[in-house]
């Protein structure tokens, strides 16, 4: 048997550290244990807004057909119109509006600043507000009233039904000239998941 005083301290310093890592390392594999959550998936919630020109008979989607505002006059009372918001998803949202650049743009003889866009949400007490058509084309999008505020009262919520009406008025001095035409332009709306 071999004395340990006659080994070089060195290599019994190497020696004893080996035999101490090992056991330990020994130890910590011997007491490792192992679960498997298996087959996990992602999915979120639905954020789906849901359109409807309640005038024309058709059903509920992402896009529905526009509105005639035919024979506005100038300084009246306006061409009023009805369509509805409906969120089909999960989750509730704040929605707000804009508008495309009509076909053929903006005719030289009608001031955009002077023809007002007012949407009342007759769902939720009324509330309204009015834009002109050229903050809808070339603004930011705008808060729809009733559906845009940081209160659930003032939100649109996951399987709710908003019914608005939509009014296109003039201001007297709206136009120049005998009339004025603005051709296809789209109404956007957008609905903004609730954080």
């Amino acid at each position: 048997m071999v004395n340990i005083q006659k080994i070089n301290p060195m290599a019994r310093a190497i020696g004893v550290m080996g035999v101490v890592v090992a056991l330990v390392a020994g130890v910590t594999f011997a007491l490792t244990s192992q679960a498997t959550l298996t087959e996990n998936t992602i999915s979120s919630v639905t954020a789906d807004l849901l359109v409807n020109n309640t005038e024309d008979g058709e059903g509920d989607s992402d896009t529905d057909n526009g509105f005639s505002f035919a024979n506005v006059t100038p300084g009246g009372a306006g061409v009023t119109h009805n369509f509805l918001l409906r969120n089909n998803g999960d989750v509730s949202m704040t929605v707000t509006v804009d508008a495309t650049d009509p076909s053929g743009g903006i005719p030289s003889n009608l001031d955009s600043t002077k023809v007002d866009v007012k949407f009342v949400n007759t769902s939720n007490g009324n509330a309204e507000a009015t834009y002109t058509l050229d903050a809808l084309i070339n603004g930011a999008p705008e808060n729809m009233p009733g559906v845009s505020g940081p209160s659930v009262n003032d939100q649109l919520v996951a399987s709710e039904v908003n019914n608005f009406t939509v009014t296109v008025s003039m201001d007297p001095d709206a136009i120049i000239g005998e009339n004025a035409s603005v051709g296809n332009f789209d109404m956007v709306f957008e609905g903004t998941q609730v954080l």
